[in-house]
């Protein structure tokens, strides 16, 4: 099979047709093709995801099996992976820059619940803390990784698989372990 480019006849032809249909058919179109393989699958789902998500740059390959909440408030920008079973959830607003690989089964929070520890109120009461979390260009982030809310990663991070991120991460930095230490 050769190698798919967001250039590709079929992918401009799909992007096209999409432009100006109504985000409830693009879902709905997601929903059926979420799980295509091949170049079709990454053509059909650069071409919604180009209609549902704020910002699209060239070249980004969304796997089969991303699960993206809120998806007006992501930023994907050029040649950028999203590998298989990863979980976005965009309230506060996502900005993932280009050069970007991402392995699978990774998680970014971008809110949290509120809760009060000597009130009596359920936790659903509380509320919701968003904040925007941005990835900086050319980030890898190795499979399993989970990234808390606010968190911004700098430019040419590596992530080691399995970590879990609850501090921002300065540019040049390997970071690891749960929680995220900088390696190197």
């Amino acid at each position: 099979m050769r190698k798919w480019k967001s250039s590709d006849l079929s992918c401009r032809i799909y992007t096209k047709l999409l432009c100006r249909a109504p985000k409830r058919i693009a879902n709905f179109l997601l929903f059926k093709f979420r799980n295509s393989d091949g170049n079709f699958g990454f053509s059909i789902r650069y071409a919604i995801y180009n209609r549902l998500l704020a910002h699209v740059g060239e070249n980004v390959k969304i796997f089969p099996l991303v699960y993206i909440y809120y998806p007006e408030r992501l930023s994907i920008f050029d040649n950028t992976t999203i590998h298989e079973f990863s979980v976005l959830e965009c309230k506060g607003g996502v900005s993932i820059g280009s050069g970007t690989s991402i392995a699978h089964k990774f998680s970014l929070l971008s809110s949290t619940h509120l809760f009060n520890t000597s009130s009596e109120k359920s936790f659903r009461d509380f509320g919701l803390e968003s904040k925007k979390t941005t990835i900086g260009e050319n980030v890898w982030i190795g499979a399993g990784v989970i990234i808390t809310y606010g968190i911004d990663i700098g430019n040419n991070c590596i992530i080691g698989g399995q970590s879990f991120i609850n501090k921002s991460v300065d540019s040049n930095h390997l970071v690891a372990g749960v929680p995220g230490r900088i390696i190197k």
